[in-house]
């Protein structure tokens, strides 16, 4: 593989990675009710952000703009 192509593994192996730490939170929250530990909220949040940067890089990958990171 280039360079190129392993980024782009690694990209998308985060980005599945996060959507599936995302999914267990919402999971274990769920469970929670109204009274949902502030960790977890948080942890949610954090999974979130880095989602949608792994998902901007993504959407950037092809674009020449973007070829800085």
């Amino acid at each position: 593989m280039t360079n190129r192509e392993d980024e782009l593994a690694h990209l998308r192996g985060l980005q599945a990675n996060h959507r599936k730490n995302i999914r267990m939170l919402e999971e274990m929250l769920a469970n929670y009710g109204m009274e949902r530990p502030l960790p977890l909220l948080n942890n949610l949040d954090f999974e979130r952000e880095q989602l949608r940067q792994v998902e901007e890089r993504l959407g950037c990958f092809y674009l020449p703009q973007c070829q800085g990171w």
